[in-house]
């Protein structure tokens, strides 16, 4: 059975926050108010940079979801129903994070992974890659993986671009994700650096994939 990939809508946050809550909360060392907060606002600030955002839903679970950036020909009313109101949750989780000690260190960890980004983005543009659209963040909950969900949105994804006109692709991930599914599904490396985080050297990726015409 194939799976249905609904339009984004503001009430599947909560959903798409536990989702990266069951990914990677596990790691975290904070108080479950400083866990949810490290989780809504990485999902906050993800979803405000993306201009297409889509779900998968389980037994009204999210199951699955993909944003991303299409910045040839991009999309209208594919992202947020509010962003404003978005914006204003940001700060809120912001301004709670910096009341607290490990707050303030999950909020360097990611500009830390900001910067490993733009630091991979500059190594592309100098060796002369080009790019139309950007996947964002994709996630898979662990209790539906092995049914394709991240390939159905990716290849929705990859559809809509060849529309739009749109040839090539790029992604950042690291070694705390699951970096390897990418070159197993015919995305090539472009770019790696090994930054670290309290000691532990963490490898960040970028990938590029030329997206093949019908």
């Amino acid at each position: 059975m194939s799976a249905t990939i609904c339009a984004w809508q503001d009430d599947c946050f909560q959903g798409v926050s536990d989702l990266f809550d069951e990914l990677w909360g596990w790691e975290l060392e904070g108080s479950d108010a400083e866990k949810r907060d490290i989780a809504d606002l990485y999902i906050a600030e993800t979803l405000l940079a993306c201009n297409r955002l889509r779900v998968i839903k389980e037994a009204g679970t999210v199951a699955a979801f993909l944003g991303a950036v299409f910045y040839e020909n991009p999309p209208e009313g594919e992202g947020l129903e509010n962003p404003q109101a978005m914006r204003c949750a940001a700060l809120a989780f912001e301004s709670r994070l910096k009341q607290t000690a490990y707050g303030r260190a999950s909020i360097a960890f990611n500009d830390q992974i900001t910067a490993a980004n733009r630091q991979l983005k500059a190594d592309m543009l100098g060796a002369g890659l080009a790019w139309g659209a950007e996947l964002k963040l994709l996630m898979t909950s662990s209790r539906f993986q092995g049914r394709g969900l991240a390939r159905s949105l990716i290849d929705d994804a990859f559809e809509d671009m060849r529309r739009r006109g749109i040839d090539s692709v790029i992604l950042y991930t690291d070694t705390h994700c699951s970096w390897r599914y990418y070159e197993k599904t015919g995305w090539r490396l472009a770019a790696s650096r090994v930054w670290s985080h309290e000691g532990d050297p963490i490898r960040a990726f970028a990938y590029h994939k030329h997206i093949q015409p019908v």
